[in-house]
């Protein structure tokens, strides 16, 4: 399906989490799953032709 796998430590807990970028359409969906909560979500952010690139990034 072309996913993309981008695994890193978005939370900021120091472990991995499982992330996805998913060209669709016209449009990128990442799908990331918590290593803190063991919960799954997605949203659409960029382009299908988008070029992902990891990085310890930290949601809050």
């Amino acid at each position: 399906s072309g996913d993309i796998p981008q695994p890193a430590d978005y939370d900021g807990d120091k472990r991995t989490d499982f992330a996805v970028f998913r060209p669709s359409g016209s449009s990128g969906i990442w799908y990331l799953n918590s290593s803190q909560t063991n919960t799954a979500s997605g949203v659409q952010w960029g382009a299908a032709t988008d070029q992902p690139a990891t990085s310890p990034y930290k949601v809050q």
